[in-house]
């Protein structure tokens, strides 16, 4: 009995941890892509052994419901709670947020270092 136990506790701790560190990144399989108004909320971060995480929470009064969104510092940096503007999103998956005339696309951030 106990070898099953410690079996099924690594297995659990090994799906955990390759949920925290990314591994079930295509989780927004089957979700729409949303464009909607949308409050910063809070921002977020928390260090996992060697690795730092950035999360934005949206709140969207339409829905009256948060978005919770993965974001590179980056992007993080670029953005202040507060901020109101048009989110586009993927379920948790961020892919723009448009305030006033200027729009911060996780794309674009990441490829002007490659020029």
């Amino acid at each position: 009995m106990l070898p099953a136990v410690l079996a099924l506790t690594i297995v659990l701790f090994l799906l955990l941890l390759s949920r925290l560190l990314g591994g079930f990144q295509d989780s927004t399989r089957g979700e729409p892509v949303l464009v909607e108004e949308a409050l910063l909320h809070a921002k977020s971060d928390y260090t996992l052994r060697y690795r730092r995480f950035y999360y934005l929470h949206f709140y969207v009064a339409q829905r009256d419901t948060v978005v919770e969104c993965r974001v590179s510092r980056e992007i993080w940096d670029c953005l202040e709670k507060g901020d109101r503007g048009i989110l586009c999103h993927q379920g948790g998956c961020f892919h723009s947020f448009q305030r006033g005339e200027e729009v911060i696309a996780a794309r674009t951030l990441r490829s002007r270092g490659t020029d």
